[in-house]
């Protein structure tokens, strides 16, 4: 391979990072946005734990709301605008999505598809949109949870493994449900110890919390669920209200989805960590990304911003499907933030209702690719076992 090919990969994995720059240079995003520089300014006048404790929209990980915290006192130090500051965690996480998919690819399958693995995620749409528009964590979470896998399936070390998925569960709760699939790759005592330590030790940021507005951070935090929207297996839930103006039912049936969704995620979650143990997969990477592609084919609740939790996963395990996902879930959100654009300069999205129809297809499209390479993958291990 000429450096002159290399020079070009590079410089195009660049540029992509520097277009997310520029997109939240000239951007607020969405109604998250106003979310994170609400709960700042609140944290900061009555301190987190009673946030915690009366505010129920706060639902996040105490590590976010520290960064929001840094974010504000360098916005009015620099001048900058927060949603920028906020955002550059996210656009990190992605420069080393891009630098990690490149070193698991060159490993696997030489420098040449490193180099495409890294360039189609520095232009992936939905990875774009995500940390550079909408203003939210989801990149920040998928990025450790990506090195997680790296660490414990690829190097086989369980305790650095551990603190990685715990670095991802302190920034939003979903990669959790790694933690069952994580442990099926055990395969003796002191691997097992060494990835419960990792664990452990990374749940620490959790007890102040946990000790000192326990029942706030129990019920806003822990037992979170999210908003029911036209998503996968939503959509035919929602389909025979449409018409009615009512799309998902009374509060009891929305209640009751919720919790049934929520449950079927981590019975999901827990049947593959099993099935991993049983199967083998055609590379280190498809255990993990079937876990979190299982959340998103199963998730009752949604944001659009959810659609990354499995991107970078999916890249290492089957890298054209998932460049088409990306592509499929980048479009849906394109179509979504220009529909909820108020027309405002920097651009802002103010999300006001359930997704519009025309939306759908793109997202239902997604929904059906993330079903084809769970079945594809299942197959294969089935035929391998």
């Amino acid at each position: 391979m000429s450096d002159q090919f290399r020079a070009v990969a590079w410089a195009l994995v660049a540029l992509g990072i520097v277009l997310r720059l520029v997109i939240s240079w000239h951007s607020i995003g969405t109604n998250d946005a106003r979310f994170w520089i609400e709960k700042a300014n609140e944290i900061y006048a009555s301190g987190l734990f009673n946030v915690y404790q009366n505010d129920a929209q706060l639902n996040n990980p105490p590590l976010p709301c520290e960064w929001s915290q840094v974010a504000l006192a360098l916005s009015r130090g620099l001048g900058v605008s927060f949603f920028f500051i906020f955002r550059l965690p996210a656009i990190a996480a992605d420069l080393g999505s891009c630098l990690l998919l490149f070193k698991i690819l060159s490993e696997r399958n030489g420098e040449k598809a490193g180099l495409l693995g890294a360039v189609a995620f520095a232009w992936c749409l939905d990875a774009i949109l995500v940390s550079g528009y909408h203003c939210y964590t989801d990149s920040v979470y998928s990025f450790p949870a990506l090195a997680a896998a790296y660490f414990i399936a690829d190097r086989r070390r369980f305790f650095v493994g551990g603190l990685v998925l715990a670095a991802s569960i302190n920034v939003k709760l979903i990669p959790v449900i790694l933690i069952p699939a994580m442990f099926a790759l055990c395969r003796t005592r002191l691997e097992f110890r060494q990835l419960f330590l990792g664990l452990a030790v990374g749940a620490l940021p959790f007890l102040p919390p946990l000790l000192w507005a326990t029942e706030g951070f129990y019920n806003h935090v822990i037992c979170f669920k999210s908003q029911l929207d036209l998503w996968g297996l939503a959509v035919a839930y929602a389909w025979s209200g449409i018409s009615a103006g009512n799309p998902f039912g009374s509060d009891a049936a929305r209640l009751n989805y919720l919790t049934l969704g929520k449950d079927a995620v981590f019975a999901g979650a827990c049947l593959l960590g099993l099935t991993g143990r049983y199967l083998r997969f055609s590379n280190n990477y498809v255990l993990p990304a079937l876990v979190m592609a299982a959340f998103l084919i199963l998730t009752p609740g949604f944001g659009v911003q959810y659609t990354v939790a499995a991107l970078p996963l999916m890249f290492a395990a089957d890298l054209l499907l998932g460049m088409m996902y990306g592509l499929l879930a980048g479009i849906f959100l394109l179509v979504i933030y220009i529909y909820f654009w108020t027309g405002t300069w920097p651009a802002f999205s103010m999300f006001h209702q359930i997704f519009p129809m025309k939306c759908v297809p793109w997202g239902f499209a997604a929904w059906l690719l993330l079903i084809l390479f769970a079945i594809k993958n299942l197959r294969t291990g089935r035929r391998a076992s």
